[in-house]
């Protein structure tokens, strides 16, 4: 499935970029990596080591696959987001991708209590200057995401137990 992209110089080192174009809808690149425990990537976290893993699930991670899913960046108006399938995790194209574009992904959408925090330096209009976890996401990014079925299942259940609580909370 990686057929389609290929690794080239990016402003944040090296990045992926298409090699043809993308429909909406689109499958573009398989996500791979050893499984990991959120233990794990928390004592890493405390350890001061960089960020490689991927939040798959509440308590679960990827780490790096050695291919080119572990260089698609972050932005925080993103033109493709993962897809969590019965058969794989995909890089899926939420908009026509043209041939050369390079490949972001909003990785606010994939982390519950992640335990790293970074910057964003997307620099896109709609910047948000951080890169946090998904009830952290501004609520029309959010809409937008849901309304266009980016949203995966994990964060849905995320998100509906928070808004549970907020309203236990309040009454």
């Amino acid at each position: 499935m990686a057929g389609g992209v290929q690794v080239g110089p990016s402003d944040g080192g090296r990045g992926v970029f298409a090699l043809e174009a993308f429909r909406r809808g689109q499958r573009i690149l398989k996500f791979g990596g050893a499984p990991y425990d959120r233990a794990y990537v928390e004592t890493a976290a405390a350890a001061g080591l960089r960020d490689v893993y991927l939040q798959v699930a509440r308590d679960r991670f990827l780490g790096p696959s050695g291919g080119p899913d572990d260089l698609v960046y972050h932005s925080c108006h993103p033109y493709t987001y993962l897809s969590f399938d019965s058969d794989g995790i995909y890089l899926v194209a939420c908009a026509a991708i043209a041939m050369g574009e390079e490949l972001f992904f909003d990785y606010g959408l994939t982390q519950i209590r992640f335990p790293f925090r970074f910057d964003c330096l997307c620099g896109t209009d709609r910047c948000r200057g951080s890169i946090g976890d998904c009830h952290e996401l501004p609520a029309a990014v959010l809409a937008e995401y849901r309304n266009a079925g980016m949203v995966p299942r994990h964060i849905e259940d995320e998100l509906r137990g928070l808004g549970d609580q907020m309203r236990t909370a309040a009454g």
